[in-house]
């Protein structure tokens, strides 16, 4: 998990995130700029679900090690607002926005996903996490 920056740099690459329409089958593609140093890696994952939310949408919920609980909490309280970068194998698989602090070792990415996005997802990060 790495940082979206505002604007490229020497410590920065740029990866394009492609998105699928869950409707229309439609990709579009979104270049940002992603920070080089990585904040947390997968060995802090400890299990990753796609699951329906309340409101009825898909999501992939996961937990976290207690020591990455701790390192992500603390990421997710500095950086409100800012868009956390998931990148497995050199490529960004998504990039949320940090919506508040995320504390206690469990979390959740939201979107509009389908079911078959939400479980492809998880089935990424799962693998990442067991590699």
């Amino acid at each position: 998990m790495r940082l979206v920056v505002d604007n490229p740099s020497a410590d920065s690459e740029q990866l394009v995130l492609q998105k699928k329409n869950g409707e229309t089958g439609q990709i579009s593609s979104e270049t940002v700029n992603v920070d080089k140093k990585v904040l947390l890696d997968q060995t802090s994952l400890k299990s990753v679900v796609a699951t329906k939310g309340r409101q009825g949408n898909w999501q992939v919920d996961f937990s976290l090690s207690p020591g990455g609980a701790e390192r992500f909490a603390e990421i997710t309280g500095k950086n409100i607002g800012q868009r956390l970068a998931i990148v497995i194998d050199g490529k960004l698989i998504t990039a949320p926005i940090i919506q508040s602090p995320i504390t206690g070792g469990r979390g959740q990415i939201t979107g509009n996903f389908t079911k078959q996005e939400a479980k492809d997802l998880a089935a990424k990060l799962n693998h990442a996490a067991h590699m």
